[in-house]
């Protein structure tokens, strides 16, 4: 009887070390998708750059001439390879002072539809980061009217960040000569604002 429990024994336990060592080589990609799960989004790091560079209206991070029209500058930081950003020093407008606004296009679509799933995504994405931001949103104007718009905006004491997504159709239906080609083609926009509150 001592031999057959002996013998039970080892069999138990050596079938428990099998499935131990069959286990062993999931741990690595469960802690790499732990890791991935929790990791801060890129574009919170991208934020974090640009308002490292607030001074004087964001010098460090934008091209040295301005345009002759409408004075803004490229800006040299970019969220991603796709997108172009642009600065906007502060100035006046309508008797009030602006403060410099960074600003960077997202991408456009032909459609607010096809426009929705990344507008989607940079709101998660705004919501992931650890920035202590309020976030309201809203829309205003109608697909009817070809004059749509979706915001996302978020705050804090010292920092405004905001998503839009625009239908530029209206443009199109109002002053087609004064839209271009690009406009024609893909109408709806999508861009992301941020700005200093102090």
């Amino acid at each position: 009887m001592r031999k057959w429990t002996l013998m039970i024994v080892i069999l138990a336990a050596g079938a428990a070390a099998l499935a131990q060592q069959k286990a062993e080589p999931d741990k690595p990609k469960n802690v790499a998708a732990a890791k991935e799960s929790t990791a801060r989004p890129a574009l919170c790091e991208f934020i974090e750059k640009v308002l490292a560079a607030q001074a004087d209206d964001f010098a460090a991070i934008h091209t040295e001439k301005a345009d002759k029209i409408f004075g803004n500058y490229e800006g040299k930081l970019t969220p991603n390879a796709q997108s172009t950003c642009d600065v906007w020093p502060h100035g006046e407008v309508q008797g009030k002072m602006t403060r410099a606004l960074y600003t960077c296009h997202m991408g456009r679509a032909r459609t607010m539809a096809e426009i929705k799933p990344e507008y989607e995504r940079i709101k998660a994405e705004l919501q992931a980061c650890d920035a202590g931001l309020r976030f309201k949103e809203g829309s205003k104007g109608t697909e009817k009217t070809h004059d749509e718009t979706w915001y996302f905006i978020g705050v804090n004491g010292r920092v405004r960040v905001s998503v839009q997504a625009l239908d530029n159709r209206f443009m199109i239906d109002t002053a087609p000569e004064m839209v271009n080609e690009m406009t024609k083609q893909t109408p709806a926009s999508l861009t992301m604002n941020i700005s200093t509150l102090q």
